[in-house]
């Protein structure tokens, strides 16, 4: 468009059909199915009267492209971009036919819904660089993404709605009559009389076979698209060449990602915890399991001044050929450590929902200042077989029967240590005759054998020592030699 601006425009149209098996074994859940219990939802097979896919197909998306560059100046320059990309859907495992509606009726079921929007991701990104000099460049950049409609781990459709736990144990375990008795299904609903909780559910006929008590998961949703996360980073970036090949870079991140599960952008298995409420999925938003605050990075570079043109030893041809061409490199990080999820026991009977999640004590601070955190894993005490606590335990408590609890999924001021480490890498290639060159290279990883402690390793409210620091993460020294041949 002009000498100093540079645009880059396009779309991708992508469309994803649904899961079609050879002989039509593969099921989805149809919510306003009849199923000849009185009670409408049912798993129906594709293929005959139904659809031979597991999911509709999206037509729709189309997702943009947009990059820029503008030259400010000769030494200062600023780019950008922006896209939507969409996330695939993945494949189902086929079964065994059952064509009459009532395929797991009486028993749980994992399922799929047919009618499922696309998930996708939007990035956008806005850079400042500028040359100081010859041989400094500095950059100042920002990124951003948001994941819509994220696939988590997993979703109990048939859970009731919280608002009966108001109504107390009493009420929901009474034992009431049973409209499904005398009707062939199995476990629970074969009962004269079942607790009053079961027939509170949206999909009643569908039951948890192994307890008597409604307690458990029955209709579970697979990958139900209901996660979302935003990450907001901005980078600091400065490189500087000096001469005899020697170079010298630094990189500081700061940022932060929230969000509801999924693991971010569509990494649905990551996360340890359950959603807690089908109702309130929002309940879930938290700092996310793999946001780092701040990272840092170092990386220094430089040919070693032996061997053929450098200052030393640059005489001999057999010399030059073992300490000729080799070049050194390292990489120090320094990055903060990910968040902590304090666990809990499943009390809340809401059926189904299995919350790696604990309640917290208002008024009283978990976090202890990280010093401290360290100084108590290191105290080790033979008589408990643990160390003095990473957090302060006091403040969580176990949840009490028939309520949510109310504790984040990740907590943002209690993580890990800081991990540190510098890497070296030694290597150097020389042709051994005409057209036949190895490359041999020495590597150490934190080389200086620095310790990066790991956080508490008993984590679940109610257990023995709960809050005692795991020790340190396996990040020991090491050191490797290693050589190729290219012909």
């Amino acid at each position: 468009m002009a000498p100093r601006l540079t645009l880059n425009l396009g779309v991708r149209w992508e469309a994803e059909t649904g899961t079609v098996e050879a002989h039509d074994r593969l099921t989805y859940f149809n919510p306003q199915a009849d199923n000849g219990t009185g009670f409408n939802g049912a798993l129906e097979f594709t293929g005959g009267k139904n659809p031979r896919t597991i999911r509709k197909t999206n037509w729709k998306n189309f997702g943009p492209r947009l990059g820029f560059a503008y030259r400010v100046t000769n030494k200062t320059a600023v780019r950008g971009g922006f896209g939507i990309f969409y996330l695939p859907i993945g494949l189902e495992n086929a079964i065994f036919r059952v064509d009459n509606g009532t395929f797991r009726l009486g028993n749980n079921a994992n399922l799929v819904l047919r009618d499922r929007p696309n998930s996708y991701v939007q990035q956008w990104n806005f850079a400042v660089g500028q040359q100081l000099g010859k041989t400094t460049a500095i950059d100042v950049t920002y990124f951003g993404s948001r994941g819509v409609r994220l696939p988590t781990n997993s979703l109990e459709l048939n859970q009731i709605d919280p608002k009966n736990l108001a109504n107390g144990g009493a009420y929901l375990n009474e034992q009431v009559p049973n409209p499904f008795f005398g009707k062939g299904l199995p476990g629970l609903l074969a009962l004269q009389r079942i607790p009053r909780l079961q027939l509170l559910k949206p999909y009643p006929q569908f039951a948890s076979p192994t307890t008597a008590n409604a307690y458990g998961g029955s209709l579970i949703y697979f990958r139900p698209p209901v996660g979302d996360s935003i990450y907001h980073a901005v980078t600091f970036k400065v490189d500087r060449k000096f001469s005899r090949g020697f170079s010298l870079g630094a990189h500081y991140t700061i940022s932060k990602v929230l969000e509801t599960g999924g693991g971010g952008n569509g990494i649905a298995f990551l996360d340890p915890a359950g959603i807690r409420d089908t109702y309130n999925v929002k309940l879930e938003r938290s700092v996310g399991s793999f946001d780092v605050p701040q990272r840092a990075v170092i990386t220094f570079s430089t040919q070693l001044p032996f061997g053929r043109s450098k200052k030393y030893l640059n005489k001999n041809k057999l010399v030059n050929r073992f300490v000729g061409n080799w070049q050194f490199f390292s990489n120090t990080t320094l990055q903060a450590g990910l968040p902590i999820n304090v666990g809990g026991p499943d009390l809340s009977r809401i059926a189904g929902a299995n919350p790696s999640c604990a309640s917290v004590v208002p008024g009283v601070e978990a976090a202890y200042p990280l010093s401290q955190s360290i100084a108590n894993s290191r105290d080790w005490s033979n008589a408990c077989g643990c160390t003095k606590p990473w957090f302060n335990p006091s403040a969580f408590r176990t949840t009490p029967e028939f309520q949510i609890p109310d504790g984040p999924r990740f907590l943002p001021n209690i993580r890990e240590g800081w991990l540190r480490a510098t890497d070296v890498n030694l290597q150097q290639s020389v042709f051994l005759i005409e057209k036949i060159r190895m490359s041999l290279q020495l590597r150490a990883f934190n080389v200086l054998n620095q310790v990066s402690f790991g956080g508490p390793s008993v984590i679940t409210v109610g257990q023995a020592n709960f809050g005692s620091a795991g020790g340190v993460v396996d990040n020991s020294r090491r050191a490797e030699v290693g050589a190729k041949i290219y012909f």
